[in-house]
């Protein structure tokens, strides 16, 4: 079992993977220790109900106590699951949007991995990837949700869209036009100019930049500028880029990643990384002072 690329060399023992396997399959909702149970193959069960408790204790050694949250509903996955774009018969997709009708899961192009959402943020999102960057004002995606999952009143549909707005990004759900649409993305042009302009081997950690002499990174600041470069022009927050840095490279905490960005800035410049509510993304063209500003 993985839940991203970097952790294949983490083994985990036969009811550990049993165990994970069923909190990868409830896709980021809680389970409880007696759901585990039932759910686990009967030739990996523990004798008792209590031993569940333990084991995911163990996994989370093993894998980073950040993975995998607990609460009174039970355990749930906290960090992203690794996929790639989602497709087939129970996805729709809009632009940058991929969002997985059975799972309740959307994944956004340049991101490593799909975010799980609740149940009244994924019909709000899915009436808005299914309008087309149409607005849709708070009256009608009410009216579109099934009544077991619509709010109380329409007046709430605006603290669903700002939970969305929180978890995808602010720039990505606009507001204008009587309601609120999806956003159209970055054209192609802008994603291969972001990661483009920085050319980062990863064998000698040197980093290539036009009209630059190569720049020596450490092993943190060139495994944390490879995310970015990743995530192609798309804003990640301190928490995203830490699950998705290797193991053995990756900051103590998602607030130190901060510091490891500070650095690279000063490295290559903060024009090249730019800062925002979202979190840190690699600019797609630099702007240079003309020659009459120059002059000033």
């Amino acid at each position: 079992m993985r839940l991203s690329p970097e952790m294949r060399s983490v083994l985990l023992g036969g009811q550990q993977a049993a165990v994970l396997a069923v909190l990868i399959e409830r896709a980021g909702m809680p389970c409880r220790r007696e759901e585990v149970l039932a759910a686990m193959p009967p030739d990996f069960r523990p004798p008792t109900v209590g031993q569940i408790s333990a084991i995911i204790s163990n996994i989370r050694r093993k894998l980073g106590v950040h993975r995998i949250a607990t609460g009174a509903g039970g355990w749930w996955l906290d960090a992203p699951i690794a996929v790639g774009p989602l497709s087939g018969p129970g996805t729709i997709s809009y632009r940058q949007f991929y969002l997985d009708l059975h799972r309740r899961r959307v994944w956004l192009t340049g991101m490593r991995s799909a975010i799980q959402l609740g149940w009244q943020e994924y019909m709000v999102l899915r009436v808005l990837i299914e309008a087309y960057g149409m607005p849709r004002s708070r009256d009608q995606i009410w009216l579109a949700m099934p009544a077991r999952i619509r709010p109380a009143r329409a007046a709430h549909v605006g603290v669903i869209v700002h939970r969305l707005r929180q978890r995808l990004g602010r720039e990505l759900i606009i507001t204008g036009g009587g309601g609120w649409r999806v956003a159209g993305g970055q054209t192609p042009d802008q994603v291969v100019g972001a990661a483009g302009a920085v050319r980062l081997d990863a064998t000698t950690r040197r980093v290539c930049l036009p009209d630059r002499a190569p720049i020596d990174l450490s092993p943190q600041e060139a495994a944390t500028l490879q995310v970015l470069i990743d995530a192609r022009g798309v804003p990640l927050k301190g928490a995203q880029v830490l699950a998705s840095t290797p193991v053995a490279t990756r900051p103590k905490s998602a607030s130190a990643v901060s510091t490891v960005v500070s650095r690279l800035r000063k490295k290559l410049g903060p024009e090249r990384i730019e800062t925002s509510r979202q979190g840190w993304f690699l600019v797609a063209q630099i702007r240079r002072p003309t020659t009459a500003s120059a002059a000033l």
